[in-house]
């Protein structure tokens, strides 16, 4: 465990990668924690935290570094299928439809109406699930 964040030059990638690969997601949360103070708008940064929180059943915090990934990328899809899915696994349902609706040009169909499909089955809305 490298302390205070700083990694020696070179080994910033292969450590974070190393932590995901072997299941080391706190390891590799506290790392890229670090990275985003030090840049706030990092793509790289966001994306493997929100991996890393997903993975660790963190699906509130996964959404809202989804959710900043849409901010920052709105033309990529998986991040607001993603962003969904969290707000989903988080149990934020009417959040999560809202998100799944604006959804609807995505290339990943078959995914997003299991997706929507199974919001509405959570929120006991049966009828709409077919």
């Amino acid at each position: 465990m490298i302390m205070g964040g700083a990694l020696p030059e070179g080994q910033y990638t292969s450590t974070v990668y190393g932590a995901i690969k072997s299941g080391q997601y706190d390891e590799a949360i506290r790392i890229l924690s670090y990275e985003l103070q030090n840049f706030p708008r990092s793509r790289a940064a966001l994306s493997l935290l929100a991996y890393c929180y997903y993975q660790r059943q963190e699906f509130a915090a996964a959404a809202v570094m989804y959710d900043e990934l849409v901010r920052l990328c709105p033309q990529v899809e998986e991040y607001r299928m993603y962003h969904a899915q969290s707000l989903y696994k988080a149990g934020n349902l009417a959040e999560a439809l809202r998100a799944a609706m604006r959804l609807g040009g995505s290339d990943q169909q078959q995914r997003l109406l299991l997706l929507q499909a199974s919001i509405k089955y959570e929120q006991d809305e049966r009828t709409q699930c077919q």
